[in-house]
């Protein structure tokens, strides 16, 4: 009851300000980060080793990049199925946005802020630079890979495939009522507060972190891999600076 009456209250001005200034910096900081992209790849293709595409499964990503690229064998299913509409651009950015598309606000402070977020959506459509539909094809391609081989590799039905995908390919839409408020987006008007001085990105962590934590209890290989591999470029790098173990302890 709480959230359906969150999620129809109207907010006020200054509500919708802090919203629309939190959800472009969220912006700024991730889907026009080169950085945050390219750790998106990495945390990405890391998750669906940890649901059971791994990397070295070259014919199963061959088939679903394949597939992903020419919108065909699975994808329609896939799209039907709306595994591609909880990306984070969607629920992490516009939706604290509320749709920034030619404002129709009284308030003049919202008018700029929405006419500032047009402009950068005008510049993306002539230069061919988008970089919020890059952020999310990212997405959308190792969820449809994990969907493909959940349904054509493992046998599972619709629901079950689109279910898994979404746990390993994490899914922005469904969080807590606490989380919701953290990154801004629910929690009345305690949301927006909490996403400019709190945890805005806590989304992610929420669901990595528990993941994570099943992954090494279930498959300790999968997520222990990495933890080795980590190990060992750390004591590859020190050799190679010269840095002795006492200074590693040290920091």
């Amino acid at each position: 009851a709480l959230e359906l009456e969150s999620s129809i209250r109207l907010r006020a001005d200054w509500e919708k300000v802090i919203g629309r200034l939190v959800g472009m910096w969220k912006f700024g900081k991730v889907i026009v980060n080169p950085a945050a992209m390219g750790r998106n790849v990495i945390s990405s293709g890391i998750l669906a080793d940890f649901g059971g595409l791994h990397p070295w499964m070259v014919d199963e990503w061959a088939k679903g990049s394949a597939d992903f690229a020419r919108q065909s064998g699975l994808y329609a299913e896939a799209k039907k199925m709306g595994l591609f509409r909880s990306t984070y651009t969607a629920n992490e950015i516009m939706g604290l946005a509320e749709g920034l598309a030619r404002s129709a606000q009284s308030n003049a402070i919202l008018r700029v802020l929405d006419g500032m977020h047009e402009i950068a959506e005008a510049t993306g459509k002539k230069t061919g630079i988008r970089p919020a539909v890059l952020y999310g094809t990212i997405e959308s391609f190792y969820r449809f890979n994990l969907y493909r081989y959940y349904r054509e590799g493992l046998g599972l039905n619709p629901v079950q495939a689109r279910r898994e995908a979404l746990k390993y390919a994490i899914d922005y839409e469904v969080v807590s009522p606490a989380v919701a408020a953290l990154r801004g987006t629910g929690g009345g008007w305690l949301g927006p507060l909490f996403a400019l001085g709190g945890s805005p990105f806590v989304t992610f962590s929420s669901k990595a972190i528990p993941l994570t934590l099943e992954t090494l209890a279930l498959h300790p290989l999968r997520a222990g891999k990495y933890i080795a591999l980590i190990y060992g470029v750390s004591k590859l790098a020190g050799s190679q600076i010269g840095q002795q173990e006492e200074e590693t302890k040290a920091q």
